[in-house]
């Protein structure tokens, strides 16, 4: 039992140091391609997500890249991971490091599309990926967020055209009906409608005032 603890001590020791040259010349990487040592976060876990080295941008704090440290050996354990959690990275890039048999530092950059098999040609080829200067990821991601603001303001304004042309329809069926007597208009009948007819639209404002009362939507964090 004594020699079965002390190997898992000295495995868990052998691991964190291992760990700790990896993250260590990895940083000096950073630093060389330009990452501010203020934007670097390890470990780090956030919901689902848990990575050896996060990096965000210091002015925005969005993330920029994680990074996954493995041994050579158990790297495909690192492709399941992320598979597992690609679809809640967002824009971010994510990279999984080692050590070779030279104690040289490589990295994986992975993709939301790669297939384990050329997942497994890279790691047997002992290809390392090349990581972008802090500027130009920085660049990228301002770009990619202006794409989803674009996009986000689209959806909006498609949303609210259909609101508008439902309600015109709405109304134009509900005048027909009354010149058969079928319906009839009453303040009561019209402050019903209005209100119900806001529901679909309300997520589009940020803030609505009704007499002395203001409605305001919660901020996402």
């Amino acid at each position: 039992m004594e020699n079965k603890s002390f190997n898992v001590l000295y495995n868990n020791a052998e691991k964190l140091k291992y760990e700790e040259r990896c993250l260590e010349q990895l940083k000096k990487y950073l630093l060389k391609q330009g990452y501010p040592a203020e934007s670097f976060h390890y470990p780090f876990h956030f919901d689902s997500i848990y990575c050896d080295l996060l990096i965000s941008n210091p002015e925005t704090n969005e993330p920029l890249i994680y990074f996954e440290v493995k041994t050579k050996e158990s790297m495909n354990n690192g492709y399941r991971y992320y598979q597992k959690y690609k679809s809640n990275i967002s824009n971010a890039l994510f990279y999984l490091i080692y050590l070779d048999e030279t104690k040289e530092l490589k990295l994986i950059k992975m993709y939301p599309s790669m297939p384990f098999s050329k997942f497994m040609t890279i790691l047997n080829s002992n290809y390392t990926s090349t990581l972008p200067l802090y500027k130009e990821i920085v660049k990228e991601q301002f770009i990619l967020e202006k794409e989803k603001k674009k996009k986000s303001i689209k959806k909006k304004r498609d949303l609210f055209s259909l609101w508008c042309n439902g309600i015109t329809l709405a109304i134009i069926i509900l005048f027909i009906l009354e010149l058969f007597d079928v319906f009839r208009w009453t303040t009561e009948r019209i402050v019903i409608i209005v209100l119900i007819s806001f529901i679909p639209v309300l997520p589009l404002f940020a803030e609505i005032k009704i007499g002395d009362y203001t409605f305001k939507r919660k901020k996402q964090d």
